[in-house]
Formats: structure tokens, C-alpha cells, sequence
């Protein structure tokens, strides 16, 4: 017996029985491809028996289900930091296609499945909570599928603030120019910006707009005196507070002379 899927073989069967009925099977060796099959079965008769064909059988076969999984290599994030989220996908075999990753509702990026792995990888995301999934596209032999949702967290950078001073001691008068330099702590990156208060113990003495990470003040107003400055970052969208640890800046009296006249002389007794 020759099994037919439309017209094609795709295998024989040995027939066997007792009386007037014979049974042939067949396994197939190959999984059929998802769709629909007209399966027949020709008999091609022997010297007793001629030949005939069975009526259609249609073999419906369904994609298989599959399963994606999503997860991310650091959670909760720092804002600049990083972050490669890993899709796993199962099924039939070893799944193909792409994943589509997205946050939210929006498309941020995608990958090609290899072994059934694909990943993605992003410095760019946002301050907030980021409700992120993988879309699987599906295969010939997979049906598409969504991942579990990872709800990514990204926090702001730590910073650091050092402050120096253009001139230590000074002498009462004397323009003093502090600079403070914003860093973000690894592994946050990119570069602080808003504004820096320079203070004189509680005091705030003055301001500055960082510029590539710098902000300075300038005076020449402070006392003799040793003064305890510090410079205190405000921080940003992305960048948290920080505060310089005390420059002691020292204000020393000026140095003077001293000249001396006489109205006349030589004058008399």
C-alpha cells in the first residue's frame, strides 16, 4: 500500500490480515508541515485483487504552541547603565524567527532567535519603571507567542562634588574663584547638569550652571577669617544630589606700607 499526501508518496505499508480484510500502516518518519494534508492510500492490486484508492483523508496540522521567556541582566538599572534583556523561546524543535522587544506598547528594538536565544541590549532607557516584553513572530512550525512582562526599574546615577579654590590663602579683597566638578558614579554614565550652591558654613554664598560637569563662583567679599566652604549639587532628572566635602579657605589681612613727608626740610629752630 503507497500513502499519497496530494499526489506524492510518502511512504508504503506491508498489508496484512485474515478473510476478505488486510490493514496496512504507516508511520511517517518526518513530521508533516502545518497545513492541511490530502492524505489517500493506493492499493495497486496483486494477482487476485486489483487495484483501488481510498477517498481523501485531509490531516489537519496546527502550528505548535510555544513559550517565551523574558528576563534582564540587572534590575533595578541606573539611569545611563547598560541593560541586556534575554528571550528564551520553546516549541517544536528548535524555535526560528525574530523577538520583538518592546516597552510598553512601543517598539525598542529586536533580535533573531540562534539556538532559541535572542537578546537586546539598551543604555538609553528612562528614569521610571519600564514595563518591557518579547513578542515572538512564530515559525513554520511555531505559533507567535508573548513573553511574561519584566518591570524593569531604573533609578537615578549617584553622583560626587569636589570643590577647589583658585587661591589658598587669600588676603582680604582678593578675587576667589571655587570650582566644582559633578561626576556620576559607575556604572550610571553621562554627564550631570543644573546647578551648584556654594555655601559658607549654612550660608549660601553664591550659585553656578554646570557646564560639562563644572560649575564655578567668584568672590572677593569674604572676611579675614578661615571659612568653611562647600559646594552642593542640586541635581538633575537623571542625577542625585551630592555634596563636596569643607575647603577650609583661609582669608589672611593684607599686607600694607608705609610712607612718611615732612612739610619742610631743612626747617629752623
Amino acid at each position: 500500500m503507497t500513502f499519497e499526501d496530494s499526489g506524492t508518496s510518502i511512504g508504503t505499508g506491508t498489508l496484512s490480515g485474515s478473510g476478505n480484510t488486510a490493514t496496512a500502516t504507516f508511520a511517517t518518519t518526518a513530521p508533516l508541515t502545518v497545513g492541511d494534508h490530502a492524505i489517500t492510500a493506493v492499493y495497486a492490486g496483486d494477482a487476485n485483487d486489483s487495484g483501488s484508492t481510498s477517498s481523501v483523508l485531509v490531516q489537519v496540522v496546527n502550528s505548535n504552541t510555544s513559550t517565551t521567556v523574558l528576563g534582564s541582566s540587572v534590575n533595578p538599572s541606573l539611569f545611563g547603565q547598560s541593560v541586556t534583556f534575554t528571550a528564551t523561546v520553546t516549541g517544536n524543535g528548535t524555535p526560528t524567527g525574530s523577538v520583538t522587544f518592546k516597552d510598553g506598547a512601543t517598539t525598542i528594538g529586536t533580535g533573531t532567535l540562534s539556538a532559541g536565544v535572542t537578546t537586546f541590549t539598551t543604555s538609553t532607557l528612562a528614569i521610571g519603571t519600564h514595563s518591557i516584553t518579547g513578542a515572538y513572530s512564530g515559525d513554520a512550525n511555531n505559533a507567535t507567542s508573548v513573553s511574561n512582562t519584566v518591570s524593569q526599574v531604573v533609578n537615578q546615577d549617584s553622583t560626587t562634588t569636589t570643590l577647589i579654590s583658585s587661591v589658598n590663602p587669600s588676603v582680604f579683597g582678593q578675587s576667589v574663584t571655587f570650582a566644582a566638578t559633578v561626576a556620576v558614579v559607575a556604572p550610571g554614565a553621562g554627564t550631570p547638569g543644573g546647578t551648584v550652591n556654594f555655601k559658607d558654613g549654612a550660608t549660601t554664598i553664591g550659585s553656578g550652571t554646570l557646564a560639562a560637569g563644572v560649575a564655578t563662583f567668584s568672590t572677593a567679599t569674604l572676611t579675614v577669617a578661615t571659612h568653611s566652604i562647600t559646594a552642593v549639587y542640586v541635581g538633575d532628572t537623571n542625577d542625585s544630589t551630592s555634596t563636596s566635602s569643607v575647603l577650609s579657605q583661609v582669608v589672611n589681612q593684607d599686607s600694607t606700607t608705609t610712607t612718611l613727608i615732612s612739610s619742610v626740610n631743612p626747617s629752623v629752630f
